[in-house]
């Protein structure tokens, strides 16, 4: 079927990777082409006839003799259309769960930033399979540990990626985990993650070849290498290596989600009871979790001098009632103090500090959260209202 004159954009080309959908890859590229979209195909070694079913409803076909696995059959696809000069590519699943216009959708919301990658955070309808919503959720947290940015549905293949951008981290997932992969490592790499939601169709008689045990096992051991590598503090390859300014650093994460984060982070910090290593932990963790470093800075100030003497007292008087029932009366104070300046020996200093240490230690597990919220609510709420009335509000959405 030819294609119509539609609104599908310049520059961004189609790609549908099958495997054994022989009765619906046909209708799903023509309905794409119906768009105005020009198609390719890659055949992951399917042996039910699906590559002729793509190239009579009119893509480009390229055949794998044998499967291997839908993330091979991506970067396949992604390398040939670069090859051709294709800036963008819209990736399309062939069992008919992404209607065509959520795609045109999508394609065309991409313009507004044509570097990022786009992902599809699907709608999910009331009879979607619960392990296509737990999945959603749990890859949605464990990529948001992993890169610093929230991808909206990591599980949906309906996406738009930036060529040849893509292809320049290393990738070790062949399968379904290469779709998780490619959303970290290309985080990693400097390229910006966006989502808008669409639209999914779950028919009755929808076939998948996602494996619940071998899949789901892959997928977790993706997930603990990426984590794993996230807390090395060793810089990632970037696509476009830039230096380090102020601007880049004032302005990292700095949506109201972001600075909320920092500032709630930096709170607790500054009143937890690693005192002498609050400051290293805190650079850790904004290098680590991409946050706003000068927030976190100015709100870890929180306990700037004597007032960590407070926030200690606070945090210890919280784990005694926890601990013991009861509010620390204030003689307990006075009496470490006196006993603490006469101790000697290292048993006498212990009998007296411990057990205010473990006071101190219960209490911060409730008094950190809660100077987090408290902090990071007002900053969040701040933010919104400054960028509802800045003329150049953040551009970047997701982090």
């Amino acid at each position: 079927m030819e294609p119509t004159t539609c609104p599908w954009p310049r520059g961004i080309a189609v790609l549908v990777p099958v495997y054994n959908h022989q009765s619906t890859v046909g209708l799903v590229i023509s309905h794409l082409r119906q768009l105005g979209a020009q198609v390719w195909c890659v055949d992951d070694g399917s042996s039910d006839g699906s590559g002729a079913a793509a190239a009579e409803a009119g893509a480009e076909v390229l055949t794998q003799e044998r499967n291997q696995g839908k993330g091979l059959a991506l970067q396949r696809g992604f390398q040939h259309l670069a090859e051709l000069g294709w800036r963008q590519v819209c990736t399309v699943d062939a069992d008919g769960q992404h209607p065509a216009e959520e795609a045109l959708a999508l394609a065309q919301a991409s313009a507004e930033d044509a570097s990022a990658i786009w992902v599809g955070a699907r709608r999910m309808p009331p009879h979607s399979p619960l392990a296509s919503r737990l999945g959603r959720g749990l890859s949605n947290f464990w990529v948001r540990v992993a890169c610093g940015s929230w991808p909206g549905d990591a599980q949906c293949g309906l996406r738009i990626y930036p060529l040849p951008d893509t292809l320049f981290p290393r990738f070790h997932a062949r399968r379904y985990s290469f779709e998780v992969e490619v959303l970290v490592r290309c985080r990693w790499a400097g390229i910006p993650l966006r989502h808008r939601e669409v639209a999914v169709i779950y028919p009755e008689d929808r076939i998948s070849h996602f494996h619940a045990l071998r899949d789901n096992v892959r997928t977790g051991l993706v997930f603990t290498r990426l984590v794993s590598r996230r807390m090395i503090p060793i810089p990632h390859r970037q696509l476009r290596p830039s230096a380090w300014t102020w601007r880049g650093l004032l302005t990292t994460n700095s949506t109201p989600g972001g600075l909320a984060a920092a500032a709630g982070v930096g709170a607790a910090i500054g009143v937890s009871p690693i005192v002498g290593a609050q400051t290293v932990v805190l650079v850790w963790l904004c290098w680590a979790l991409r946050l706003n470093f000068p927030m976190a800075l100015i709100t870890s100030n929180i306990s700037l001098g004597p007032l960590m003497a407070g926030w200690a007292a606070l945090g210890i008087a919280i784990g005694h009632a926890l601990r013991w029932g009861s509010y620390a009366p204030r003689e307990l104070f006075i009496q470490a103090r006196e006993q603490l300046r006469e101790a000697k020996g290292w048993a006498e200093h212990h009998e007296v500090i411990a057990p205010l240490l473990v006071d101190w230690l219960v209490g911060s597990a409730i008094l950190m959260p809660a100077v987090a919220l408290l902090v990071g609510a007002p900053v969040y709420f701040l933010a919104r209202w400054l960028q509802r009335h800045s003329r150049n509000p953040p551009h970047e959405s997701s982090e």
